[in-house]
């Protein structure tokens, strides 16, 4: 038996839910009520949106809402909606709104209500003010999807896909939000009732296809498409083809909206609608179970994170493989990597080589989180990074990916700051770049590590989305983080301590023989009672460790509890108005 987190199966999206929208209200004190139609879309995928307003009968003068790329301002990574009178101007607007929500009418949907609340600025006299009587609302919504691609044969296909005004045999086609300077994708209709992906609409060549009739791709039933792939030895001879031959392979894909398919608890077939794709999508990929005796938390997305993961931090390459399945196997479904330590790719390896056996979880099981190194820092460097996060761990999604460092120190030589991609990158284009990952679907949630305060409270007051979780070193006995550990509890934050038991020899011989003493009263090891401490703290934990006896002792951490004084005794205190941190 296992933890169940929520329902059992999701199968791809029948109906159109609310994502893109063919005509948006906008309303305000200053420009009333005015109705934008889509018109075409930007480069990179996203809608233009034109109101023309008569000013008398022989002129008219038309003001457009559309998205400005980052193309123009490559350092910020400022991602931003604005309603203007003249296309492709940024530096002036009659209104405007920070976000990289793929539609005007999601632009809540990607930011957190607390800090950011979808706020609209307009110009004054010495600059910009927020403007609270700026509205968004869909009038007329279109069939705007999310696809989620094979995991094993174009993962890339994976993304959003916007309705056009083109039309291929009689049904729409969809324009996937991408980069500028990436080779435009489309999915359209061939004649023979053939769903194709392809580079060019309309023609009967391209990457992915499924037969099915329906006019409209959400409609589209059948979740077996055909991928341009290379097929395993296996399936060599089905196909015909020469050993390493790129050919067509059947692998399952879905299609996400609002209204999502699944089978609930007795076996029936029901249909769930959600506030947002974003929130569907993020209910889709979710992981639904957890093994029992195990806790897991919601961040403030509704995405579960399990409590308890595989720190990889340290492992030897020759041997994180067989930790990291070993893990797995005993009852571990999240894991901890970073672009630093070099093991994506082995994980990427392992789930795909252990994909269709029954006995060993697959991808949808494990919650994966990753880091970016410092030497990657900036908007380019960072979004580069990620892709090449989801290349190595073959997945269209990293369930959580964090900034590992604020800065690269030069005097660290492990830091390697000699191979920065851009030296005069910062923290803060870094961050912009995972909002926008956020945005487009590639990152189910993000976070910073080793971020004290002061860090936090500047990141507070520029971004749109807050991070999901903070990753500092950590161990029993210090308050060094105690700040932090507060910041994230007002913001909802889940806080995961580093380094917690690795440690414990250096501790002050005070500490060290509190740990010892409570360690004797509850027959448990010091590293033991270590984690323990963490996890009833309500943070996240990430022990690293290569011995299969102590990956299994840990998972009995949930078995058992501190008391009030043990957890007094290691650190664990109520703050001046009596609440715990």
């Amino acid at each position: 038996m296992h933890v169940r987190l929520c329902l059992v199966l999701v199968f791809a999206c029948l109906s159109p839910g609310v994502l893109g929208c063919l005509n948006v209200r906008i309303s305000s004190e200053e420009l009333g009520e005015v109705i934008f139609s889509a018109t075409s879309s930007t480069a990179t995928g996203r809608q233009i949106y034109e109101a023309v307003i008569s000013t008398d009968e022989e002129l008219e003068s038309k003001i457009y809402l559309y998205h400005t790329h980052t193309s123009n301002d490559e350092r910020s990574g400022v991602g931003r909606w604005q309603i203007n009178a003249e296309l492709g101007v940024r530096d002036h607007a009659m209104a405007y709104v920070d976000s990289w929500a793929v539609s005007p009418v999601l632009i809540a949907a990607t930011s957190d209500e607390k800090n950011f609340a979808s706020n609209w600025m307009v110009p004054v006299e010495e600059g910009w003010e927020i403007d609270t009587s700026i509205s968004v609302e869909c009038v007329q919504t279109d069939n705007t999807f999310y696809f989620e691609s094979s995991l094993k044969h174009q993962p890339g296909l994976s993304g959003f896909y916007v309705e056009s005004n083109q039309l291929t045999h009689g049904a729409n086609v969809y324009v996937k939000i991408r980069e500028h300077e990436e080779t435009p994708l489309f999915f359209f209709k061939l004649e023979n009732d053939v769903w194709m992906i392809g580079e060019k609409a309309g023609e009967d060549a391209g990457l992915a296809f499924v037969t099915d009739a329906s006019p409209v791709a959400t409609k589209i039933k059948g979740v077996q498409w055909r991928f341009i792939g290379v097929p395993p030895p296996q399936d060599a001879k089905e196909t015909e083809t020469e050993a390493g031959a790129l050919t067509w392979v059947w692998e399952d894909a879905s299609i996400v909206t609002s209204t999502v398919m699944r089978i609930n608890d007795q076996g029936v077939e029901e249909t769930q609608t959600y506030s947002s794709v974003y929130e569907a999508l993020r209910f889709v990929r979710a992981i639904k179970f957890i093994p029992d005796g195990q806790q897991y938390y919601t961040l403030r997305n509704n995405v579960p994170m399990p409590l308890l993961g595989l720190g990889t931090g340290g492992l030897y390459q020759e041997e994180a493989k067989e930790v990291i399945k070993n893990a797995l196997n005993i009852g571990y479904r999240s894991l901890d990597l970073a672009r630093e330590y070099k093991n994506e790719h082995i994980v990427g390896d392992l789930l795909f080589e252990m994909a269709g056996d029954e006995s060993f979880p697959n991808r949808a099981d494990v919650f994966i989180e990753t880091k970016v190194w410092p030497t990657d820092l900036g908007f380019r460097p960072t979004r580069d990074a990620v892709s090449q996060s989801l290349f190595d761990l073959k997945t269209s999604h990293v369930d959580l990916y964090m900034l590992h460092w604020p800065s690269c120190n030069k005097d660290i030589e492990w830091m390697h700051c000699d191979d920065a991609v851009d030296p005069n990158g910062t923290w803060q284009e870094s961050w912009r770049a995972l909002e926008k990952e956020y945005a487009e679907g590639r990152v189910q949630s993000i976070g910073v590590s080793n971020f004290h305060l002061e860090l936090l409270k500047e990141l507070e007051s520029f971004a749109t989305v807050l991070p999901h979780a903070v990753q500092n070193w950590g161990e029993p006995g210090t308050q060094l983080d105690t700040e932090v550990r507060r910041w994230c509890k007002a913001n909802e934050v889940i806080y995961q301590p580093y380094a917690s038991l690795r440690n414990l020899s250096s501790m002050s011989k005070e500490m060290r023989e509190k740990l010892s003493r409570i360690a004797r009263n509850h027959d448990k090891s010091e590293h033991a009672v270590a984690l323990r401490f963490f996890l009833q703290t309500g943070a996240s934990a990430i022990p690293r460790s290569n011995k299969p006896d102590h990956l299994a002792q840990n998972l009995e951490a949930f078995s058992w509890s501190l008391e009030n004084e043990d957890m007094e005794a290691l650190g664990w205190f109520a703050d001046k108005e009596g609440d715990e941190l």
